[in-house]
């Protein structure tokens, strides 16, 4: 829902996408980095990713990482936000981290 803004019944993802779950989101649905990407906005995923199809869940940058480690995680993000702070605004997600730049 965070990502989509819908509930699991109209957005299609009712439970993990990985290994044996295989849940995925409708096509149809549009989702937040779609639409801050549309906007302007560089948006990248750090961490834990247990949702599908990349056509609905586009990022511009798949970080990487330690999914366990958030100062590994928080190192990554810090490459993409300095690549060019100030010009163009970003967006990076994650379940646990929140990056705001001010």
């Amino acid at each position: 829902m965070i990502l989509t803004g819908l509930f699991n019944h109209a957005n299609g993802m009712y439970g993990l996408e990985h290994a044996e779950h295989h849940f995925r989101s409708f096509d149809n649905v549009k989702s937040l980095p779609v639409m801050l990407g549309e906007a302007g906005y560089r948006t990248a995923r750090v961490g834990k990713y247990h949702v599908g199809p990349a056509s609905v869940y586009r990022f511009d940058q798949v970080l990487g990482g330690n999914s366990r480690n958030p100062v590994d995680m928080a190192e990554r993000s810090r490459a993409f936000i300095e690549l060019n702070p100030i010009s163009r605004s970003f967006c990076i997600t994650h379940r646990m981290i929140r990056i705001v730049l001010r």
